[in-house]
């Protein structure tokens, strides 16, 4: 394992130590998988929300509510968030909806609209209407994309993010996490099972204005 992996295990076990409240308590590796390295963190601007990472953003290629592809390199040009969840869930998934929502909120929607508002879906049998319910449901207003697909599409991105997905009779098991991608394409924090919306906005803000 590179040393860069075995650090990012270390901080997130520690992030997860002093009170990160997640479905699925984990560690969070970053494997490099081919992706080359970033310039030096102390040239891109200081965020504050979360823990840091510097790592290149996982490649995938998914299809979202609407049938556009999305895929890593899309999202170049643009802060991005990017988070995990089942559009048929009724307890913590809509809470980290209300909390994007109120992200986007506290930046103003010319700012919001500049940022990739990405969901990718940790159940294959979400479809577009479920997409389209759990929005309205929770007064989600946002531009989000949710990703889509089957099994065999969506578990290479869970495992290339360390999401941990465990389908039970009920509902579906996750890990819960976000990630703040840059415009160039490195994921620069990541949040355990939650995130304060006023200090996430500062920091989308921030990438805005490094443009």
């Amino acid at each position: 394992m590179q040393l860069r992996n075995i650090s990012r295990i270390i901080v997130i076990a520690l992030v997860a130590l002093v009170g990160a409240v997640a479905l699925i308590h984990q560690q969070v590796a970053r494997e490099a998988g081919g992706g080359s390295s970033a310039s030096s963190p102390s040239a891109t601007p200081a965020l504050t929300g979360g823990t840091p990472l510097h790592d290149t953003t996982p490649a995938f290629s998914l299809k979202d509510q609407s049938g556009a592809v999305v895929t890593t390199q899309s999202l170049r040009g643009h802060p991005a968030i990017i988070t995990f969840m089942d559009m048929t869930c009724t307890q913590e998934c809509p809470i980290i909806a209300a909390m994007l929502q109120q992200t986007a909120t506290f930046m103003g929607a010319e700012k919001a609209a500049q940022v990739e508002w990405i969901i990718i879906s940790v159940n294959p049998t979400n479809t577009p209407t479920d997409v389209t319910d759990f929005m309205k449901k929770n007064n989600v207003t946002l531009p989000v994309k949710v990703l889509l697909g089957t099994q065999q599409e969506l578990k290479p991105v869970w495992d290339s993010f360390h999401i941990e997905v465990i389908p039970t009779p009920t509902d579906v098991n996750h890990t819960v996490a976000l990630f703040l991608v840059d415009q160039s394409g490195i994921e620069r924090m990541i949040f355990i099972g939650g995130f304060d919306s006023k200090a996430l906005a500062g920091d989308l803000s921030t990438l805005l204005a490094s443009k």
